[in-house]
């Protein structure tokens, strides 16, 4: 199971938690272990007019993709697939092709990561 939620502070978090039955299929409890995984983003400025940047901190080094999409969900184009590492990593995106408008920015990494955020360009 996994829960996506926002902070006050315009951070979001993921949790997760593993849920499995015991070894005996007769015996009625199940068991949960939580395991909290910290990720947070926090994508500035916003309002853009020709450049932001996400800055992404990670519990383990991961493979992120960044992706833009319009308001309507339909994927405009990937921006960047690189190695993020454990910590505080920065990346920056140049918008003079976009047009003006609200957009969404995906974050996905190949260990799980989801994390989406509105940005709206000027």
């Amino acid at each position: 199971m996994a829960g996506y939620f926002a902070k006050t502070n315009n951070e979001s978090s993921i949790w997760v938690s593993h849920v499995s039955t015991p070894a005996d299929p007769d015996d009625p409890f199940l068991s949960v272990q939580e395991t909290a995984k910290k990720q947070t983003a926090l994508v500035f400025p916003n309002p853009v007019d020709h450049q932001f940047k996400a800055r992404i901190e990670l519990d383990r080094p991961e493979v992120l993709q960044f992706s833009i999409y319009d308001a309507q969900g339909k994927l405009v184009r990937h921006l960047l697939k690189q190695q993020a590492k454990t910590g505080v990593s920065e990346f920056s995106f140049f918008t003079f092709d976009l047009d003006p408008g609200v957009y969404i920015l995906r974050i996905e990494g190949d260990l799980g990561t989801q994390m989406s955020h509105q940005v709206m360009k000027r």
